[in-house]
């Protein structure tokens, strides 16, 4: 019981860790397309969430949300940069992103196929976390994402209809495919490793 509790702990820390050295090394965590900041530091979270259950998810979540926070903070790349200033936008819904995806993979337990479940579970809980990111910032930034500056310091208003191409199709898009093939090797990595041990998951719940 002992050993399986020091196993757990250590890839908390490493699922961490992973975390916090991608959120500080450019172009690794996360990756500036001009527009708009694309992500795979969400990747870790999912592991997470889909190993150890809800409480893992939700509080690396929680970790991903804060060091968005710091890097708004500290390097922006854009403009959308000044909104994940807002813990409501940069925290809140990466908690949230982190219990989404346990009820996604549970909701799909009637797949037989684990990877084929993982994989979905990737894809789909990274489309939800686009979704909850930018619907949070469209809802308490509404009116003040409703007209830009553009180069010639003329007021235009801001079409949210290209905002959510631009995110939506290319970043989450983009990010979805990478969860749907970083995850599932994975966390059949870890499982096989485990059984190896004889260790069960000890957060899973």
């Amino acid at each position: 019981m002992r050993n399986q509790k020091i196993s757990d702990l250590v890839y908390l820390a490493l699922f961490l860790t992973i975390i916090v050295v991608m959120s500080q090394v450019p172009w690794l965590g996360f990756i500036p397309l001009g527009f708009t900041t694309a992500t795979i530091i969400h990747i870790p979270v999912i592991i997470a969430a889909i190993y150890f259950g809800k409480k893992m998810g939700v509080y690396t979540g929680f970790i991903f949300g804060g060091v968005s926070l710091l890097t708004a903070y500290l390097r922006p790349t854009n403009v959308f940069d000044l909104f994940f200033q807002n813990p409501i936008i940069s925290i809140l819904p990466r908690i949230a992103f982190g219990f989404v995806t346990v009820i996604i993979y549970n909701s799909l337990k009637f797949i037989n196929f684990e990877y084929l479940r993982t994989s979905i579970t990737a894809f789909l809980s990274t489309i939800m976390h686009t979704v909850l990111v930018i619907g949070t910032l469209i809802l308490i930034y509404y009116n003040e994402t409703k007209t830009f500056v553009n180069a010639d310091k003329q007021t235009e208003e801001f079409t949210i209809t290209f905002a959510l191409i631009g995110l939506v199709v290319l970043s989450a898009l983009g990010e979805a495919i990478a969860s749907t093939l970083i995850v599932p090797p994975i966390i059949s990595a870890i499982r096989a490793a485990n059984k190896k041990e004889g260790n069960k998951d000890l957060f899973k719940d």
